[in-house]
């Protein structure tokens, strides 16, 4: 790859495309780097189940993709909006 691999990358950016930087964000993190993923929660919203609005919506569902992603162990840090914080295995 043109990049070393990194130990910690930050991501708060348009909610809609967090996906997809989190898919690109674990390409560039080595084993045992983080990705720190910012506004998880979203005001509170994502654990609301009545908001339908398209960011709780995009939040919830990358929130289920990375829990449900073996390449790596996450938590959610209930703080503010919110962070996820996912070290890489391997």
């Amino acid at each position: 790859a043109w990049f070393k691999q990194t130990d910690l990358i930050f991501i708060d950016a348009d909610k809609e495309r967090y996906l997809s930087y989190y898919e690109h964000a674990i390409e560039m993190l080595r084993p045992g780097g983080v990705i720190a993923i910012d506004n998880v929660l979203w005001r509170g919203r994502v654990t609301n189940p009545e908001d339908k609005k398209e960011k709780t919506q995009v939040l919830r569902a990358l929130n289920e993709r990375i829990h449900a992603d073996e390449r790596v162990t996450p938590v959610i840090v209930p703080i503010a909006d919110g962070i996820t914080l996912a070290a890489k295995r391997g």
